[in-house]
């Protein structure tokens, strides 16, 4: 778009700046500014990966009802993705405060998932039926019995726990047992824990 002073007859075009001035006699004039106005480049779009600020690689596995579940159907939400498995003893360390805040109001108001991943231990899907019973476990695990996921996440330790926002960007990625803390601050503002950290 273009504007001009029709009793000059100035037309400065669009992309171009001008300073108006007023003349002695009371007259008016437009004084082009010979510079462009810089327009910011448009950020670049995350690219799938493992790092903070990458969108986290989509797959898909069943759960303990036989559902095929998929990571993008949680787009929306902000989602916990935590690697476990029953007989690892962090992971039974994490597991009560997971649950807790699971089931909390401020993480139901946000619509919080959390998706379990079961990984890395050889624990059949009897056991893990048997510990989420004992533990009253709600929120939704998944069966990696071929560890698939696993190596795309590159797990080497259990737990592991990605946080991503409602995009599916990685936020925040926490090796070790999860604390109320971590789960605060990331429910809160995700984007203000951009970091890669041991729990607790």
């Amino acid at each position: 778009m273009s504007f001009s002073d029709a009793n000059n007859g100035w037309i400065v075009p669009e992309g171009e700046s001008a300073s108006l001035l007023h003349t002695a006699d009371g007259g008016r004039t437009w004084q082009q500014i010979n510079a462009r106005i810089q327009t910011p480049s448009p950020k670049p779009k995350p690219t799938i990966g493992l790092q903070v600020g990458n969108i986290a690689p989509d797959f898909t596995l069943t759960d303990l009802h036989g559902k095929r579940v998929s990571l993008h159907d949680y787009r929306g939400k902000p989602t916990m993705l935590n690697f476990w498995y029953p007989s690892c003893t962090d992971c039974q360390a994490e597991i009560p405060t997971m649950q807790q805040y699971y089931a909390s109001a401020p993480a139901m108001s946000k619509h919080f998932v959390i998706l379990a991943v079961n990984t890395l231990g050889g624990d059949d899907e009897q056991t893990v039926q048997n510990f989420v019973q004992q533990n009253h476990l709600t929120y939704l695990i998944v069966m990696d019995e071929q560890q698939r996921v696993g190596t795309l996440y590159h797990v080497r330790e259990t737990p592991t726990s990605y946080f991503l926002d409602p995009e599916g960007i990685i936020q925040s990625v926490l090796f070790g047992p999860v604390g109320k803390s971590n789960l605060q601050r990331v429910l809160a503002d995700p984007k203000s824990a951009n970091r890669t950290t041991q729990g607790r």
